[in-house]
């Protein structure tokens, strides 16, 4: 059964970054409900490997595979495609089967697949931010309203 793991009110605590523990889980649901930010960017996920010590931000961490089949190299995986002080909202169904198979990222703006080739071992950290698919770093300042809300399942 999936519980919660994180439910982030923007308007209570404004954040530059939401970073969420993850450990444990193999099915992951992330969810940003009309998010501002400060600046015009786009909502982005990276994730993490060692707890939030170092994030994957580098093009090829993350490969989207659109509907065409041709997979394209990212530093981070996007919520929604349009720059934008806000609000916005999307949602990312994530999938770690554990092996040698790619984690799945399943990404409801785009309807496209993500796959997490940044590393073999298991993600246990997952970070929300303001920046771009193309830029692995946070963009300068806070999201100032809505929610961020991670479910898990082991």
């Amino acid at each position: 059964m999936p519980s919660i793991l994180a439910n982030i009110d923007f308007a209570v605590t404004p954040l530059n970054t939401a970073e969420v523990d993850v450990t444990g889980m193999k099915f992951i649901q992330a969810i940003v409900d009309r998010v501002v930010h400060a600046a015009s960017v786009i909502r982005v996920l990276q994730f993490s490997v060692n707890g939030g010590a170092s994030w994957f931000g580098t093009a090829g961490d993350y490969i989207d595979v659109p509907s065409n089949g041709t997979p394209g190299n990212l530093a981070a995986m996007g919520f929604h495609f349009t720059a934008s002080l806000g609000p916005n909202s999307g949602s990312m169904s994530i999938w770690q089967p554990g092996g040698s198979i790619l984690p799945q990222i399943y990404s409801q703006a785009n309807s496209d697949i993500y796959m997490f080739a940044g590393s073999a071992l298991p993600i246990n950290r997952i970070r929300l931010m303001g920046g771009s698919v193309s830029v692995g770093t946070p963009t300068a300042g806070n999201m100032t309203s809505g929610r961020f809300q991670v479910w898990g399942e082991r």
